[in-house]
């Protein structure tokens, strides 16, 4: 699975394109922004998430009649959006367009606000299909027309809305599903403004269940009832339950439940006011524990979702600070020979231009709003005597290609820079070795770092970290790598908003907690980054959520995201949620950890996978050559690096569970791997008798497997008869995760040798690239790998005629040797007006083009023969032992 990123200075200019060359599994990550007229069809499963705050989706005209904005035909996740003002040119019943369509599939929607669309989000769909919105806004959508709404949906397996807010629409349904199960829960569904007709229009019924939510219907609404039930084509077995809702009519006259089915409303537990002058239901209902309130409720009309659209974030990308004022030179060739010179006389706007070189500074407090930049490489500054911090900034201050390092206290940390008002902007630039690295307070300041370095910030006492964020308005860091601190956290925030973008934060090497600690929650989004907790880090989770007082409201989305722990010493807990925020993990990857590992508590995970032999890449992501004029372009750094067939040796674990008989002393034992003695004499202490075991861990560099394991009992003692006898067992083992070998014990000095797993396939990229003749339809065409089929099937779009072609993309795990790729032609058609055809224009494997094109005119298969090579296996280096406690047995299984 890669992630894929959007926007300014990003791999794509586009969501399309990034879409067009996403495969299954695959993240898209859009910076947060305004995209116009990006319009888009998602055939593949995939993640689309903002990044940095919104992504607004808009067009500048009219769309074509049942057009939308964004087109949903896979399984995909939106994360992050705005969608505002779909229109298409006939706004009559056959002419609505939507924000989001989805035609396939399944759906889900989080975090995301639909504004003035014809109809906000549309569901062509039936069959399996599904659609989840989660904390999600939609507000003045609908025209009036047959299908229009805020939410339509047709004949789908399942509709389900939660913590959600969806009102005021502007012609239509508030919500109207032909799902066949509708499930409403912890949301609100009101048309207090506008002109809406029924704020729940079931017309098949289904199975239907509204808990804990608001309903109300406002004066001026169309329609008779707040909740229509049947009067269309019904379901064959139909239910409605309407439980603990707050359930308000402003309209006089309304009808709670408009019942056309032969099955009975349960309505309990709700209150109820408003529902006068004749019956409150028609058709079957049951009422029961219902309060009828004697004045109105409150029903909240807050907004769900701030329109955010991530400014700080974009403004902060290219500095904080427009320069329109005066360049002032310092250094070399420059007026000024100290920064302290330059200040004294700078104004708002203008540029501190400091020659590249090391420069010993005494604490600053900057009070204007300026850029202080390195030219002609980066510019050094330590500090010519200690404070509270070197730089403390008042107001919007932009620092590019400046290094800080050295700093100390011996009282209390000291920083290299303090943000206490404004905006605080740090773009390409190293701060390293200091008590502290960045610290942020203020309520309305932001802070933004971007290609840029932090590493072993922090003192032995705990104080200190790289990034050090209070009670601000917005923390971001993109393309950052924030590493190694000592004793305290790697990045604490307790801002209001943190976005966490294609940044690395790591431990490797370091002996600190948390790599991103959260004490009062917020609004966190992390999205196509990496966390490693380091073999020699304090025990604790990676990500940490709580620990202070949570803010309400807050929310903490993990997206794309690759977490890995080298700590072998105590099991980890990947994502330590608190109950008083949502804490999302979706579609991450997690690395590593000792038996007994979890990946998240109080929170919710979906598209997880695991992995082995991967760590953070240590590049810097920032870069000493910058020209004359102080610009630079950031190098790109991959977030991890995979230990693959090709790959060095990299950090990798074995884990062996042991356990003795002991007579007259305790059994010890030597361990080998590959031939090699790792450890010296061990001893075991955890008695088998009793059920107990403890665990010798082998770290250090392994080359891909397999590897010979082999224990060796070297003081085997009998006594006689039925007297007792010295033995060493072994309970169970695994390397990376993956378990191998059988439980054994060995009664007498000898060896027993384990192999473990065999070499794993190899990651080998295919490229498929298809075109077709249409008629009456797509071609449809099966991509197969020794008979197994590759992502199902793929429909072509791609017109031969015009010379297009459509690339398929997989990322197989192959065993070396000889293997065959099938493209087969599902869907052949003809007829006297035309003819259906599907072409491969190219077969591309690992970079090679295999075989030649083929035009596949009648069905059929074509097939090509292709080889891969068995890796290279690098040596096993630096091993090392540790030894755990004693504990309850139990064979050991990769962590979950």
């Amino acid at each position: 699975m890669a992630t894929l990123t959007v926007g300014a200075r990003q791999q794509y200019a586009t969501i399309a394109a990034a879409v067009a060359a996403a495969r299954n599994g695959d993240t898209v990550s859009v910076l947060a922004g305004t995209y116009t007229n990006d319009f888009t069809t998602i055939r593949t499963d995939i993640t689309l998430a903002a990044s940095g705050g919104q992504v607004v989706l808009t067009a500048t005209g009219a769309l074509a009649s049942g057009g939308a904005l964004l087109t949903s035909a896979a399984n995909v996740v939106v994360d992050g959006f705005v969608f505002l003002g779909a229109q298409a040119a006939d706004g009559t019943a056959d002419g609505t367009a939507a924000g989001l369509l989805q035609t396939a599939g399944t759906l889900t929607v989080r975090n995301s606000l639909f504004n003035g669309n014809q109809t906000g989000l549309l569901s062509t769909a039936g069959g399996t299909a599904t659609v989840a919105v989660q904390r999600t806004e939609f507000a003045g959508n609908g025209n009036g027309s047959a299908f229009s709404a805020n939410i339509a949906v047709a004949g789908l397996q399942s509709l389900s809305i939660s913590d959600s807010y969806v009102h005021d629409a502007a012609g239509g349904d508030e919500v109207r599903s032909l799902a066949h199960a509708t499930t409403i829960l912890n949301s609100r569904i009101d048309d207090n403004a506008a002109i809406a007709a029924t704020v729940l229009n079931l017309p098949n019924g289904g199975t239907v269940s509204v808990q804990d939510s608001v309903l109300q219907k406002g004066a001026r609404s169309t329609a008779a009832a707040v909740v229509r039930f049947g009067g269309g084509a019904a379901y064959g077995s139909s239910t409605l339950s309407l439980v603990r809702n707050t359930l308000v009519a402003d309209k006089p006259g309304t009808l709670l439940v408009q019942n056309s089915t032969a099955a009975s409303a349960a309505i309990s537990s709700n209150q109820i006011w408003g529902f006068s002058g004749g019956s409150v239901n028609t058709g079957p209902a049951t009422m029961s524990g219902n309060t009828i309130a004697t004045s109105r409720p409150a029903v909240p009309t807050g907004p769900l979702l701030t329109y955010y659209t991530g400014t700080p974030t974009l403004y902060g990308r290219t500095g904080a600070v427009v320069a329109n004022g005066t360049v002032l030179k310092v250094g070399a060739g420059g007026p000024y020979g100290t920064l302290a010179a330059a200040l004294a006389v700078a104004h708002d706007g203008d540029t501190v231009a400091v020659a590249a070189g090391t420069y010993a500074v005494a604490p600053i407090t900057v009070t204007h709003k300026l850029i202080i930049e390195g030219v002609g490489g980066i510019a050094g500054f330590t500090a010519a005597s200690t404070g509270t911090a070197l730089f403390t900034t008042t107001t919007d201050v932009t620092f590019r290609n400046i290094e800080i390092s050295g700093l100390g206290a011996a009282a209390r940390p000291a920083a290299a820079i303090s943000a206490t008002g404004g905006a605080l902007t740090v773009v390409n630039s190293t701060i390293h070795d200091n008590a502290t690295g960045i610290v942020a307070t203020g309520a309305t300041t932001t802070l933004g770092i971007y290609d840029t370095e932090l590493a072993r910030n922090g003192t032995p006492n705990g104080f200190g970290a790289n990034v050090s964020a209070a009670a601000i308005n917005t923390l971001t860091l993109s393309n950052d790598y924030v590493h190694d601190a000592h004793s305290g956290p790697e990045v604490s925030s307790a801002a209001a908003y943190t976005s966490i973008d294609a940044t690395r934060i790591s431990e490797s090497a370091g002996n600190g907690t948390a790599d991103l600690l959260l004490p009062t929650g917020g609004r966190v989004t992390v999205t196509n980054s990496a966390f490693e907790k380091g073999a020699a880090s304090q025990a604790g989770p990676l990500v940490k959520v709580g620990g202070g007082t949570v803010t309400a409201g807050s929310s903490v989305s993990i997206t794309g995201t690759t977490l890995i722990s080298d700590l072998a010493t105590a099991p980890t807990t990947f994502v330590s949620g608190d109950p008083a925020a949502t804490t999302t993990i979706s579609g991450d990857t997690f690395a590593g950890g000792a038996s007994g590992s979890t990946q998240a508590v109080n929170a919710t995970i979906s598209g997880a996978s695991l992995a082995t032999g991967i760590s953070v890449a240590s590049a810097p992501p920032w870069t000493s050559t910058v020209s004359p004029t102080g610009t630079s372009v950031a190098p790109t750094i991959p977030l991890t690096v995979p230990i693959g067939p090709a790959a060095t040796a990299q950090r990798g674990l074995l884990v062996l569970d042991v356990s003795e008989t002991a007579y007259h002393g305790d059994a010890q034992f030597q361990l080998l791997v590959d031939g090699a003695a790792v450890g010296g004499t061990l001893t075991a202490t955890a008695a088998h008798a009793a059920g107990q075991s403890q665990s010798f861990t082998i770290g250090g560099t392994f080359a891909p497997g397999p590897h010979a394991v082999a224990l060796t009992l070297v003081n085997a003692l009998s006594g006689a008869t039925g007297a007792g006898a010295r033995t060493v067992s072994l309970d169970g083992a695994q390397l990376n995760g993956v378990s191998f070998g059988q439980p054994m014990t060995l009664a007498a000095n000898g060896t027993a040798t384990f192999s473990t797993e065999a070499v794993a396939g190899v990651a080998t990229p295919v490229t498929v690239s298809l075109s077709e003749d249409a008629w009456h339809g797509d071609a449809q065409a099966l991509v197969t790998i020794d008979g197994k089929p590759q992502d199902g099937v793929q429909v072509v779009t791609a017109s031969h005629a015009l010379g297009g072609t459509e690339p398929m993309r997989f990322l197989p795990m192959l065993a070396p040797g000889t293997h065959t790729l099938g493209v087969t032609y599902l869907n052949d058609a003809s007829g006297p007006t035309g003819n259906r055809n599907l072409y491969v224009d190219a077969v591309d494997i690992a970079g090679q083009h295999i075989g030649a094109a083929t035009a596949l005119l009648t069905g059929g298969t074509s097939s090509y023969a292709f080889t891969v090579a068995a890796p290279q296996a690098p040596q096993n280096a630096n091993l090392f032992v540790r030894v755990g406690i004693p504990q309850a047995v139990s064979l050991i299984v990769p962590a979950h």
